[in-house]
């Protein structure tokens, strides 16, 4: 488990048990306000019944009050009933006040408060009686109307009672559910409680007997990454002193290779000496210069000049090949008509082709399409080429010359391709046909000659005067080899032969910077 998703379930844990105290609280709170309101709503109901009993007491002592006074004469009994009125006028603004939210009771007030005030309209009659005939004639003044009016009141004063009692009942009854409620929801809350303390309790034990293991083990793995550390350390520096022994190594072969392509350069120059004596000789034999030479000796003597032709041809190319490596080649930079070079270059590789038996076909140029370079090794790529083609090609093959024009989406550039109908380039050798003396021809039927350098010297001619060579082929199928050149169009900064890669062009129809060399390498097929 991750460290963000347990820190998650360790935070809900512990606030787990929490919010469920905090709920059963909050559920517990509520009820006790409930009950608190239901309550006062009991107290509310007996207070009603209280003033009730209160006012119909009062109704009824007020009467006993008179009659006392008319008997004793004592003036204390009037008070009594004066307090009394009063009093039941309180009690019934009471009751009208208690009872503002109940429409059944209210009519009742209403008939008690008119009740009221014939009972003391009644009994105030009785003092009138008193106070202008005598105790006499108050005496003797009838007690049914009292008596009917106090019967009549009662009977109000037990309806509102009954009403009031429906109504405590009801709220007693919703009471005793509520306060039952109020401890279930408290102890199933409790009891919830402590179970998730509890589980929490566990948990919380778990993963901390888990976080002292995992910090065991992050002690240990930092004691090993400290070890490491200190090996890596050992290593570094032992780097360093490999950094160094490899920069005296780099040293030491850039002058052995300087010392090896002076070396070339001496010996290609020292060799080609004796070979061109060998050479004049060899014509001054022919000649018979010496004396006639038999048919025998004339063969020897042409055998002697091929191979003689064919070492200077390989000190040629070792001496190309050192050239270029030095950055000592001269190359001009000069617009070249490509038609011209095709036509030349055809004209040197047909009769090798008819000797052959291959097929030979030169696809007319456009008498306008030119390129940047230097002539002579524009011709001496081609030939190249197409020499390989013809060589590795069958009897009864093809070999195809042709320029495919400017290539406006490459940045100014013409393509002068050779196709073939060869055995092809196996597809392990593809990566390697252009290394020094790497011969895939000779492989197959060990039959070819030459050192292995041509396509070397041709790819680095190419990409010394800002093109390349490219390749594709295909097994027992046949091969096309791509020469890409600049269009004479676009301007050319001149630079150290043999360095591709710093090419800075400018189209001058459209004014763009083109700063890219487009070099499409060897493996491709």
């Amino acid at each position: 488990m991750s460290a963000a998703p347990r820190g998650v379930k360790r935070i809900a844990v512990v606030i787990g048990p929490a919010i469920v105290v905090a709920l059963v609280s909050a559920a517990t709170l509520w009820n006790i306000h409930d009950v608190t309101d239901r309550e006062n709503s009991i107290r509310h109901t007996d207070r009603i019944k209280l003033v009730a009993a209160a006012l119909l007491a009062q109704l009824s002592t007020s009467r006993s009050s008179v009659s006392k006074y008319v008997l004793s004469g004592d003036t204390a009994d009037v008070e009594q009933y004066r307090a009394a009125a009063d009093t039941t006028h309180r009690d019934l603004a009471e009751l009208r006040t208690l009872t503002r939210d109940n429409e059944r009771q209210q009519p009742r007030i209403d008939a008690l408060d008119r009740l009221a005030t014939a009972r003391f309209a009644d009994i105030d009659s009785t003092l009138a009686v008193l106070r202008s005939q005598g105790s006499a004639a108050a005496t003797a003044m009838s007690p049914v109307p009292g008596r009917a009016l106090m019967d009549t009141a009662r009977a109000v004063g037990a309806a509102m009672t009954a009403d009031e009692d429906m109504l405590l009942m009801r709220r007693s009854e919703a009471l005793s559910r509520l306060r039952s409620v109020t401890v279930t929801v408290l102890g199933l809350g409790t009891a919830i409680a402590l179970l998730l303390g509890a589980l929490a309790n566990t948990y919380l034990l778990r993963a901390a007997a888990l976080d002292a293991r995992q910090n065991a083990r992050l002690r240990r793995q930092a004691m090993e990454l400290e070890a490491q550390n200190d090996q890596l350390q050992d290593q570094a520096a032992e780097m360093e002193i490999q950094a160094d022994q490899l920069q005296r190594q780099a040293l030491e072969l850039e002058s052995a290779s300087t010392a090896k392509s002076d070396f070339l350069t001496s010996m290609s120059h020292e060799l080609r000496t004796p070979l061109n004596a060998i050479s004049g000789y060899a014509d001054l034999l022919e000649a018979g210069i010496r004396g006639p030479l038999l048919p025998a000796q004339l063969e020897d003597i042409r055998r002697i000049r091929r191979a003689g032709a064919h070492l200077l041809a390989l000190i040629n190319d070792i001496l190309n090949v050192a050239r270029l490596e030095a950055g000592h080649v001269d190359l001009a930079s000069e617009a070249v008509l490509v038609e011209p070079v095709l036509i030349e270059a055809a004209a040197m590789l047909e009769p090798q082709a008819q000797t052959k038996g291959v097929a030979f076909e030169r696809v007319r140029c456009d008498s306008a399409c030119t390129v940047v370079g230097d002539r002579d090794r524009i011709l001496q790529i081609l030939l190249n080429l197409l020499s390989n083609a013809v060589k590795f090609t069958a009897t009864g093959g093809h070999v195809t010359l042709v320029c495919e024009g400017t290539d406006s989406g490459a940045g100014g550039r013409v393509c002068i391709v050779v196709r073939d109908t060869g055995r092809g380039i196996p597809a392990d050798q593809m990566l390697r046909i252009f290394e020094p003396f790497v011969q895939v021809g000779r492989k197959l039927s060990g039959t070819e000659e030459g050192a292995g350098l041509g396509l070397t010297i041709s790819r680095d001619l190419a990409r010394a005067m800002r093109g390349d060579l490219t390749v594709e082929s295909r097994e027992s199928v046949g091969s096309t080899f791509t020469l890409v050149l600049p269009a004479a169009y676009a301007t050319w900064t001149a630079a150290t032969p043999g360095d591709v890669g710093d090419e800075h062009t400018r189209d001058k129809r459209t004014g763009d910077a083109d700063g890219s060399n487009r070099i499409a390498y060897a493996d491709r097929r």
